[in-house]
């Protein structure tokens, strides 16, 4: 094993543990933060292990953060437009780096991403990340990015368990409370 293999391996349980606390904060600003910081992690494990497709759209992805944080700290919701510049990002780094039918998954990825750090409230960032996750363990898989499976797949969970604590349970909650 060589050192660029084995520092991409050792940056996914620091991702792990960042994107399953992310998953369970209600502050949209903060999941944003966390989101900024395991891209740019995935990124470089990416980048470490050859997977340039996948590495090229975490970067995208950050660069997209950012900007969804900034309307968020103004409490503006992402205009339409802004969300449309990063899918056509994100399908014209698809096409450039596509060699093998499997590049074309992190571009798939990406437009669930784009989708969930553009949503007003955590419910829809939350389902829109789950569904990225799902496909990004696919990706993990066939480019041997195995602690990335790990986070990938974990954070599934955390996404799944977050959307019954807050999403579906609280509402239940709401609707059968009596009226006062």
């Amino acid at each position: 094993m060589d050192i660029p293999f084995i520092i991409a391996q050792a940056i996914g349980p620091v991702t792990t543990v960042l994107s399953i606390w992310s998953a369970q904060l209600k502050n949209l600003k903060l999941i944003l933060i966390f989101e900024l910081t395991i891209n740019a992690m995935v990124a470089a494990s990416y980048i470490l292990l050859g997977g340039f497709s996948g590495a090229y759209i975490c970067i995208a992805a950050v660069l997209q953060t950012a900007v969804s944080f900034l309307f968020a700290s103004k409490k503006k919701a992402v205009p339409h437009a802004v969300t449309g510049v990063f899918l056509l990002i994100y399908v014209i780094l698809s096409v450039i780096t596509y060699k093998v039918p499997m590049d074309i998954l992190p571009g798939v990825c990406s437009l669930a991403f784009a989708l969930a750090v553009a949503q007003k409230k955590p419910t829809g960032y939350r389902i829109y990340i789950g569904i990225n996750s799902v496909l990004w363990v696919i990706y993990d898989i066939a480019v041997a990015a195995y602690t990335m499976i790990l986070t990938h797949g974990l954070l599934l969970g955390s996404i799944v368990i977050a959307l019954i604590r807050y999403d579906i349970l609280k509402k239940e909650e709401k609707t059968t409370d009596p009226a006062p």
